[in-house]
């Protein structure tokens, strides 16, 4: 029993310095939920500790009701759409004014903010961003990029940006036509200054989700993916529901090698989650130099393959370990364990897959209830991560230890958050 509260003490407390952030955020999540919306959180170490928060918002134009007929099935059937969409309507208008009324609050505890909007002729704009703190070594480290209309803050231990715009062609006549799409994201940085880091001890961290993904229930069966630089994703790129692609250097053979858990039973797949996310956080307390991407998911978003964790090493040969969950209806919801080498591409039909080379699919027979036409719409947002692509440019800025860098021709980017 002792041994019990001790590891739930540590555990608590490995929580607890992990999850530090503004209580005014904490409480804009609960809102936000409680709206029905899902806000995603995502902790992020590479140096130095991050916590995200990020959400999006997409507002309709002006609800009419549906002509009637003169069909009383199609009238009827028509009154239940427009029922749907107004709630759906109201519903994100609620989401748009708590992010605003959020961003408003956290501004009146800025270091320094910017706010514009503009609401003339039907078509909304808005440009927030809110710096708060200081990483208090005493000096004024905040760091302002401005643009056209907007504002950009760096070197702050606190940033939040809320950003909205209309659609191009602005239809404020269609029915239930979407009048333009809002970003929220909140960043918490606590750390100042790099620290070390490391790549994930594989081994070690599957060993602790053995035994959870072991259990009574849990179905599991191997795959395997690979392709080579002859290979080009062409028109399968709207078949890989996730992808992950590095541009220089290029990987002349690429491949992933992992295992899908399969739970029929809701309650045992939450159950299953929320075992992962705590003995994950207890390998990231015990390994603190890991370098990773965690989101503590609570539940199983549907039709959307999610990366859970990752960590990956930046070397010749890209080296990455991710952990996916994935839900389709209410009977089935799947973890995938991948660790690969190079690029990494999951086709959509991967439910059913044994093996994926260069194209050519080997199906796991076990997996009798899919076919392969059916796959696809399983997979409904499509993910694509362009790693260390070059670009030429020439630009300045300070960073995190304050030093100036030139940046001028050729640099890399990845656009992974």
């Amino acid at each position: 029993m002792k041994r019990f509260i001790l590891a739930l003490a540590t555990l608590l407390l490995c929580l607890t310095s992990q999850a530090q952030s503004n209580p005014k955020i904490d409480s804009l999540v609960s809102q936000l939920r409680a709206l029905g919306d899902n806000p995603e959180i995502l902790y992020i170490y590479d140096g130095w500790h991050e916590k995200h928060v990020s959400t999006g918002v997409m507002l309709s134009g002006e609800r009419k009701p549906s002509t009637p007929t003169g069909d009383a099935k199609t009238d009827s059937l028509n009154a239940q759409v427009d029922s749907i969409m107004l709630d759906r309507a109201r519903q994100e208008n609620k989401v748009f004014q708590t992010l605003k009324e959020a961003c408003k609050s956290l501004a009146e505890d800025a270091t320094e903010s910017y706010m514009w909007e503009y609401h003339r002729g039907g078509v909304d704009s808005i440009y927030y961003s809110i710096a708060m703190g200081n990483h208090g070594d005493g000096r004024d480290s905040l760091v302002v990029s401005t643009g056209e209309r907007d504002v950009y803050y760096l070197n702050a231990p606190e940033v939040a940006y809320f950003h909205y715009t209309p659609y191009s062609h602005n239809d404020t006549e269609s029915q239930w036509a979407p009048r333009g799409y809002g970003w929220f994201n909140y960043v918490y940085t606590p750390d100042s200054t790099r620290g070390e880091n490391e790549y994930l001890n594989i081994q070690a961290y599957t060993q602790s989700l053995l035994g959870i993904l072991k259990q009574k229930g849990v179905e599991s069966y191997p795959i395997y993916l690979s392709h080579d630089s002859t290979y080009t994703m062409g028109d399968d790129s709207n078949t890989m529901p996730f992808s992950v692609e590095t541009k220089d250097p290029v990987q002349p053979k690429s491949e992933t090698r992992g295992t899908v858990y399969t739970i029929r039973s809701k309650e045992l797949a939450e159950a299953v989650l929320s075992q992962i996310v705590r003995a994950t956080w207890q390998y990231l307390d015990e390994h603190p130099h890991t370098t990773y991407h965690f989101r503590p998911e609570s539940t199983f978003r549907h039709g959307a393959l999610t990366s859970l964790f990752s960590s990956s090493k930046d070397t010749q040969v890209y080296e990455e370990f991710r952990v996916f969950i994935h839900r389709w209806m209410e009977d089935e919801y799947s973890i995938l364990v991948l660790n690969t080498q190079g690029d990494l591409w999951i086709p959509c039909e991967w439910p059913i897959l044994q093996s994926w080379k260069n194209g050519k699919m080997t199906f796991n027979k076990k997996q009798k209830r899919l076919s392969p036409e059916e796959t696809p719409k399983r997979n409904f947002d499509r993910q694509h991560i362009q790693r260390n692509y070059t670009v030429k440019d020439e630009n300045e800025y300070t960073d995190r230890n304050r030093r100036i860098v030139k940046v001028k021709a050729e640099y890399k980017v990845s656009t992974e958050k």
